[in-house]
């Protein structure tokens, strides 16, 4: 998880913006990168199949779209895993300042298992 994270920084840094977050076009233009690079194994059971922005209030939002072997996912426990990996350096948070993240989860056969959706502001 922590290589995946490095690897959209890298990206990200790439495309440096303003201090409120980067523009919904950056953030595209970020994605296309970032869907370069995948299908990205994260851990064991877990894969990012690709990703794409949207727009929302002051900055994008980075949406990442997970497939898993599990068939049950218990969102509030992955969140606050996700919280503890992104906020766990001033490299990752720097990243949400950009944008917010949010990571869709799927089933291999394609159903829908549940969203997280992280912050800048989670990290304080």
């Amino acid at each position: 998880m922590k290589r995946y994270l490095l690897i959209t920084l890298l990206i990200l840094l790439n495309y440096s913006s303003v201090a409120n977050g980067m523009s919904l076009k950056t953030c595209i233009k970020v994605s296309a990168e970032l869907n370069k690079k995948f299908p990205m194994q994260i851990n064991q059971n877990t894969y990012v199949n690709n990703t794409n922005c949207t727009s929302g209030g002051k900055k994008p939002t980075l949406n990442y779209y997970n497939i898993t072997e599990f068939t049950y996912i218990d969102i509030k426990a992955t969140t606050k895993m996700q919280k503890n990996i992104w906020c766990s350096s001033r490299q990752q948070k720097k990243l949400l300042k950009e944008v917010n993240a949010k990571y869709h989860y799927y089933t291999e056969k394609g159903d829908f298992l549940g969203v997280t959706f992280l912050t800048y502001s989670m990290c304080r």
